[in-house]
């Protein structure tokens, strides 16, 4: 068996490891929360909720991002872009090559947009789990 699906053995492994990453960079909010209740889970109270808590406020971030920066920039390249390029503006403008490429190229970028947020999100909110908790009780 020297193919997979058309592909060479090596590569197709290659292509299965990159899959199983993008998988767990992208569902990193619930795996990082589940790994942090199992590893505090002596001294951690409301452990759905701090689960629920960090993917909020991970993928709510991600929707934030999105809306105020990405939803302007690409509206700035759709509607105002064709006609500064047909003026002649903007021939060697680095700000639209690195658009282009983000636009381009979301979905490579998607886990690391995910992954750095859901570390350090679920860091702060650990830190301060059990005051929050202590303040919704009180």
């Amino acid at each position: 068996m020297s193919e997979v699906f058309g592909f060479p053995v090596a590569m197709a492994i290659s292509m299965l490891m990159l899959a199983i990453a993008y998988f767990f960079a992208v569902h990193s909010p619930v795996l990082l929360a589940l790994f942090t209740v199992w590893r505090q889970r002596k001294t951690m109270r409301r452990r759905i909720l701090f689960v629920g808590t960090v993917m909020g406020a991970t993928y709510g971030f991600l929707v934030v991002l999105v809306m105020a920066i990405f939803l302007p920039i690409s509206a700035f390249l759709i509607f105002i872009v064709p006609a500064l390029k047909e003026q002649g503006y903007l021939k060697n403008s680095l700000f639209l090559a690195l658009a282009d490429f983000v636009f381009a190229w979301w979905w490579a970028l998607l886990p690391f947009a995910v992954l750095i947020p859901a570390i350090f999100i679920s860091q702060y909110f650990a830190a301060r789990w059990n005051g929050i908790v202590e303040a919704l009780n009180g």
